[in-house]
C-alpha cells in the first residue's frame, strides 16, 4: 500500500513497457534505487512525489506521480480522569486527551472491571472494589490509531463499616 499511518515500508513494481534495462526510482524520502522492482522506508509523515526513470539502449522515459505516497501521523492518545481513589460506588470522569493531526473518529475505552464505552468522555460507575487498569484506543479519519494504558489507574474501595460485639 502506498499510505499509512507513522512509518509506511512501500514495495514498488515497474509496469513499464518495452524492455528497459535501467531503472532509477526516486522516491521523495531522500532515498533512490536502481532496482527494477526496490522497497523504500517512509519513516516520516507527508506525502511524497515518487519518479522511475527507464532507460534501455536508445531511449529514455520518465514518469512521475505527485503524492503518491501518503505517510499520516498517528495520534498520540493520552487520558486525564477526575477521581482515582475512591469508595464504591462512585461515578468517574473519563477525559480523552488526545494529541492528533487528523481529527479521531472513535474511541473505546476499557475500564477494567468489564465495563467499556465509545464515547469521547464518557462517564463511568465504579461499583466493585479493586486496582483497575484502564485503556483508550483512538482512530483518526486515515485509519491512524493509537493505544494507552494505564496499569492500576483506579483503586476503587469499600466504604467502612463499623460494627462490634460484646458478651
Amino acid at each position: 500500500s502506498n499510505t499509512g499511518c507513522g512509518s509506511l515500508v512501500v514495495e514498488f513494481e515497474d509496469l513499464s513497457t518495452g524492455n528497459p534495462d535501467t531503472w532509477l526510482w526516486e522516491f521523495g524520502n531522500g532515498t533512490s534505487s536502481t532496482l527494477q522492482n526496490p522497497v523504500s522506508i517512509y519513516s516520516n509523515s507527508g506525502f511524497f512525489t515518487v519518479k522511475l526513470t527507464v532507460t534501455d539502449v536508445a531511449s529514455q522515459d520518465v514518469h512521475t506521480q505527485t503524492d503518491y505516497v501518503k505517510v499520516y501521523n498517528n495520534p498520540l492518545a493520552s487520558i486525564s480522569n477526575n477521581s482515582s481513589i475512591f469508595c464504591v460506588p462512585e461515578e468517574v470522569l473519563f477525559v480523552d486527551e488526545t494529541q492528533f493531526t487528523n481529527n479521531i473518529t472513535s474511541w473505546l475505552w476499557d475500564f477494567g472491571d468489564g465495563g467499556s464505552s465509545v464515547l469521547q468522555n464518557p462517564n463511568y460507575e465504579y461499583s466493585n472494589s479493586g486496582l483497575f487498569t484502564v485503556s483508550l484506543s483512538v482512530v483518526d479519519n486515515k485509519g491512524c490509531e493509537s493505544l494507552i494504558i494505564f496499569d492500576n489507574l483506579v483503586d476503587a474501595k469499600e466504604v467502612p463499616v463499623a460494627n462490634f460485639s460484646s458478651n
